[in-house]
């Protein structure tokens, strides 16, 4: 049995689902930018759904996020302050946010960079729900997060008393597929998702955090450059062609995975065009290399609109199936009405072996 296991970072929202109104809280501890607080917002997303499907009226779920590296004790617990001949805490300055949903997450986040004076003012909530004279109420659930002490972020050890209050769980990056899902939901530009299928490793492996002040690649990372990349004139392409365009790409993912990317981006550009393909799906080429197979296949299931279900399928069909489950796997998890465009079932027909694996990449849809 492998005594050190981890959960993948896309895993928290069912964690959390399996936390709450169990009076306990979960720790999640991982490499920095893995998406852990994203993942806490979707899991409360997911404990409403659930809430909506048992017929509770309240199915909204607040998540308040307290980043304790940045706050002081006085932030959480509130003022010690002289009443009727005895000091009592004020109450906490929090309570005001929680008080307007009946369920939520209180989510302490950066929970090791806290120092141990913080650690100590949130330990009566971790074990009692309770600061001074305030009670969380008990639609609401705890949850902390933060870096491993190897990250070189910051990140204090922590207090054992407060340990033993908590569930520690380990967290992984997420699988690059479960990514992409999340990214095509999230506007990522194709381009980056393309070179987060090529280069795996570079996005989500473990980035080299011993040089201090120095940029790094993660999904984190990826998803803030797509947001200016989308906002730059002609987007990428454009920005690798620019000195300014390269230095705000270096800014984001550090040097070595700028110069991957910009291979990725370069060769990209080369390949046939979304409305070339979408014009004459049965005649544009397919690329033979695998990195511009994967770039392809990618860039069109991630650009795919409503309207082109049938020539975008006719052309993710004509590569090889090897190839070809890629794309049409993540064409089908970003949108399983694509499932209906013309040349899926003669695929599958024609490829009976493939069947099974592409089942194993498509993902049943959660809440």
């Amino acid at each position: 049995m492998n005594m050190k296991q981890s959960i993948r970072s896309t895993d928290i929202p069912s964690v959390l689902m399996a936390f709450y109104g169990s009076g306990r809280t979960p720790y999640f501890r991982g490499q920095p930018g893995c998406g852990k607080t994203d993942l806490v917002h979707e899991g409360a997303r997911q404990i409403g759904a659930w809430m909506q499907s048992i017929g509770d009226a309240h199915t909204e779920v607040g998540v308040i996020e307290l980043h304790l590296a940045s706050m002081s004790e006085v932030d959480v617990r509130g003022y010690l302050i002289p009443t009727d001949g005895e000091a009592r805490f004020t109450t906490p300055p929090f309570a005001s946010q929680v008080a307007k949903h009946a369920r939520g997450i209180l989510f302490l986040d950066e929970f090791p960079q806290a120092p141990p004076e913080m650690q100590k003012a949130v330990a009566p909530l971790l074990l009692d729900r309770r600061i001074g004279e305030y009670v969380l109420p008990p639609g609401w659930m705890l949850c902390c997060a933060g870096n491993r002490t190897e990250d070189n972020a910051g990140a204090n050890d922590l207090l054992s008393h407060v340990i033993n209050r908590m569930c520690l769980i380990d967290v992984a990056p997420p699988e690059v597929d479960d990514w992409l899902e999340w990214a095509a939901g999230a506007g990522v530009m194709p381009e980056l998702m393309a070179f987060a299928k090529i280069r795996p490793g570079t996005v989500f492996g473990a980035p080299d955090l011993s040089v201090a002040d120095k940029p790094y690649c993660t999904p984190r990372s990826v998803e803030a450059l797509s947001n200016v990349a989308a906002r730059w004139p002609n987007g990428l392409i454009a920005m690798i062609d620019q000195p300014a365009g390269m230095a705000v790409i270096r800014g984001f993912v550090g040097d070595g995975a700028a110069a991957e990317l910009y291979g990725v981006i370069t060769m990209a550009s080369k390949l046939p065009t979304y409305e070339e393909i979408v014009a004459t799906p049965d005649k544009v080429p397919v690329p033979s290399k695998p990195d511009e197979a994967y770039a392809s296949l990618m860039m069109t299931a991630m650009r795919a609109k409503d309207t082109d279900g049938d020539p975008v399928m006719k052309y993710l069909t004509r590569f090889d199936a090897n190839f070809a489950i890629v794309g049409i796997a993540a064409l089908l998890n970003r949108d399983a009405s694509f499932s209906r465009a013309k040349g899926l079932s003669e695929w599958v027909r024609d490829n009976k072996t493939m069947v099974q694996k592409l089942s194993r990449h498509l993902r049943v849809k959660k809440g």
